[in-house]
């Protein structure tokens, strides 16, 4: 089995320190006012802190945190459910360049949290799946089906060549 690592681009790990810190003040502040807890704009920002924690770990754990290739399959390496995709289903896999992916906007997903996950789109590719960690090192993964996956190796020209 071959491995691939995945790193963060800055974006992403500023967003992620950014929502990090706003989380560690939200909590801060329930435990300040801990005497406030029963009146109503208090109750709500405990809420949305527990939103806002349950989100910040469902996606670190959902994280790709790498990509790696065997004889049958390709793993994305997440901490818990790792998403496979068989090789027999694969129509096409290729680099994608950074201009290909201009116009490409979020239909339902992360966009910056730990990385770039669910479902995106753009007029050149269509709907696609995204298991990525920066904007950049594209590698594009048609199916048979028509389906389209996104993934971003720290160096995809080795990802094409493991996968020959």
């Amino acid at each position: 089995m071959k491995t691939f690592k995945a790193s963060l681009d800055n974006i992403a790990i500023i967003l992620t320190l950014f929502v990090a810190g706003i989380s560690v003040s939200l909590f801060i502040s329930i435990f300040k006012t801990g005497d406030q807890l029963s009146t109503s704009p208090f109750s709500v920002i405990v809420i949305l802190n527990i939103f806002i924690l349950i989100l910040f770990i469902s996606f670190f754990i959902l994280r790709p945190t790498g990509y790696s290739i065997n004889e049958s399959v390709i793993i994305v390496n997440r901490l818990i459910l790792p998403f496979k995709i068989n090789r027999k289903e694969i129509a096409n896999c290729s680099i994608v360049s950074k201009d290909e992916m201009s116009g490409t906007y979020r239909t339902f997903g992360n966009g910056g949290l730990f990385g770039y996950t669910g479902y995106f789109r753009n007029t050149k590719f269509g709907n696609m799946r995204w298991f990525a960690t920066q904007r950049k090192n594209y590698v594009l993964i048609e199916k048979s089906n028509g389906k389209k996956i996104v993934i971003t190796p720290d160096i995809p020209e080795d990802f094409i060549e493991a996968l020959k």
